[in-house]
Formats: C-alpha cells, sequence, structure tokens
C-alpha cells in the first residue's frame, strides 16, 4: 500500500523526489503519513480537499479488499 500511496501522490506533484509516504501501525489501523515539498501540498490537497478525498477513497478501497483499515495524513 506504501508503494502504492507514493506512486499516486509522485504523479500529481511537481517535486516527486520529495515525496516520502510513511507507515505506522495503531491498534487495528495502519497509518500512513505523506508528506510532500510546500509547494505541492495544495495540489495535493486540491480544491476543498477534493484531491485527497479522492486519493483516500481509492486507498480505502484497495485496504478494503484485502481486510485492512487505513487512515492517510497528508504533512508538509
Amino acid at each position: 500500500m506504501r508503494e502504492a500511496l507514493e506512486y499516486l501522490v509522485r504523479g500529481m506533484v511537481d517535486h516527486p523526489d520529495e515525496v516520502h509516504v510513511s507507515e505506522a501501525e495503531d491498534g487495528e489501523t495502519t497509518v500512513y503519513a505523506i508528506w510532500v515539498h510546500e509547494a505541492d501540498k495544495g495540489r495535493v490537497i486540491g480544491r476543498s480537499g477534493q484531491t485527497a478525498n479522492a486519493l483516500r477513497q481509492v486507498a480505502y478501497a484497495i485496504a478494503a479488499k484485502h481486510g485492512k483499515r487505513i487512515r492517510i495524513d497528508i504533512v508538509s
């Protein structure tokens, strides 16, 4: 999942080399934190959070297919 998130986010940003996704366990949930260049933060979040919500929906669907729970945080 971490690699899939990195792939998706790198395709959206102007500074793909500065995209980093970390993975941590929080009980039954896996938490993914996405770091991007400050100039790309708005691009990843999108207008009214639409892009971030779409990214989360895709990731949630992949996780649900494998019976897992995830949370995604976008950090700059």
